[in-house]
């Protein structure tokens, strides 16, 4: 391979990575284009009001449970949306992710055992 095909070879290879949401959950290797990541998080964020409605009888130690989990993955998405989508620093993610976390939980729980 000449070094013209090499240098065409990596600007392809960037590219098609640049396309995509790479990373680790656990184990296993993970890869997501964008719009299937938005796709998804619309999906997720739906949900929501579905899950608090149908939580709205449940007993006190579900919705903890609920609330946190929803929480928690809610603050996963935009951990992953600041860091990868938006290509900010690590350290934005993780302040994103701890406020919507933290902002999430604290209006489930208002909402359900209020």
């Amino acid at each position: 391979m000449d070094a013209e095909a090499k240098v065409l070879a990596a600007h392809v290879s960037r590219d098609a990575r640049d396309g995509l949401i790479e990373g680790a959950v656990g184990p296993f290797y993970v890869a997501i284009n964008r719009a299937t990541f938005l796709l998804v998080t619309a999906i997720f964020l739906a949900i929501i009001p579905v899950v608090v409605y149908l939580l709205r009888d449940a007993s006190v130690p579900l919705i903890w449970v609920v609330a946190g989990g929803i929480s928690l993955e809610a603050g996963a998405v935009a951990h992953i949306a600041v860091e990868r989508v938006l290509r900010k620093p690590v350290r934005q993610a993780w302040m994103a992710h701890g406020a919507v976390s933290g902002l999430l939980v604290v209006t489930l729980l208002a909402i359900l055992l209020g």
